[in-house]
């Protein structure tokens, strides 16, 4: 095998089945496997296995997106791992040509190209990870979302050519498994989010770059399984990983300013709205709950 393609499954079946129609309709051009790693064993995805050759589907008490992607990937045969999201369908195949650029450029990751359901380009990288570079993000993230042409064709133009990037979206990411095993994977400390910047930046640290490769196609819903109740849980468990992304790799004094900006920011939340969640995060980062 080639290309291991390793999908983490949490309550996405009709998701789940359209994406893995689009790679046996699409991948023509290397070898492949198909891991589905089921985070939501109380879902029956047998069907997704159905006359398809070269599929397995390993069953996992959910512990998190890390912790399955590592189980897929200790269960694959291929000498490249992509990692994809269920809400995900492969629009088009350069898969033969990725892996010749990978390896002509001894990368580290290469993201790919993802799409909005209308065919926009969706932001899937990023500056590097501290105060300064989420600013950065969030106002990119922010102008994408009020669909600012200039930004958009700007950005087209500036990286329709494989270029150098801090970081690349978990939600298509492809790693040579030399590199994934020199890094030792995905930490597992983080349950959900940051865990892909995590990567890359291990990556970076190890002497390996990140690339963004688009000319591979990738239309994506865009969390569709977690937007629905964001603002509870899933978004506590957010402002756990930022946290701990800072702890691991910047200053004392970098987290210290996002503590303070979180303290700040969800105090004034929580006064207007009195929701528990908003709480929750003052006192997570105030250190008084993990």
């Amino acid at each position: 095998m080639t290309l291991s393609i390793i999908i983490i499954n949490y309550h996405s079946i009709e998701y789940l089945i359209s994406c893995v129609e689009s790679i046996y309709t699409v991948l023509s051009s290397c070898d492949f496997e198909v891991i589905v790693v089921n985070n939501s064993p109380e879902e029956d995805i047998s069907s997704v296995s159905d006359n398809r050759e070269n599929l397995k589907i390993i069953e996992n008490s959910n512990r998190g997106f890390a912790n399955a992607c590592n189980l897929g990937a200790s269960d694959s045969s291929g000498n490249y791992l992509f990692f994809l999201n269920p809400d995900t369908a492969i629009l088009n195949d350069d898969f033969e040509n990725a892996i010749k650029s990978y390896e002509q450029l001894n990368a580290g990751s290469f993201g790919f190209k993802l799409l909005n359901p209308d065919l926009s380009l969706q932001l899937s990288f990023g500056e590097d990870i501290n105060i300064k570079g989420e600013i950065k993000n969030k106002h990119f993230e922010k102008e994408f979302r009020n669909n600012s042409q200039k930004l958009i064709e700007e950005t087209e133009i500036k990286y329709s050519e494989i270029t150098p990037v801090n970081w690349v979206s978990g939600a298509a990411m492809m790693i040579s498994k030399v590199v994934y095993d020199k890094v030792n994977g995905f930490d597992e400390r983080f349950f959900l989010y940051y865990e892909d910047s995590d990567l890359c930046k291990r990556i970076e640290l190890s002497g390996n770059k990140n690339y963004y490769y688009p000319f591979i196609k990738i239309k994506h819903l865009k969390g569709e399984n977690t937007n629905s109740n964001f603002t509870n849980s899933t978004y506590y468990i957010a402002k756990q990983s930022q946290l701990l992304y800072y702890k691991i790799h910047l200053s004392n004094i970098e987290l210290l300013k996002l503590r303070l900006y979180m303290f700040a920011k969800f105090s004034i939340k929580y006064l207007i709205t009195f929701k528990q969640v908003f709480l929750k995060i003052i006192l997570l980062a105030a250190g008084l709950k993990k």
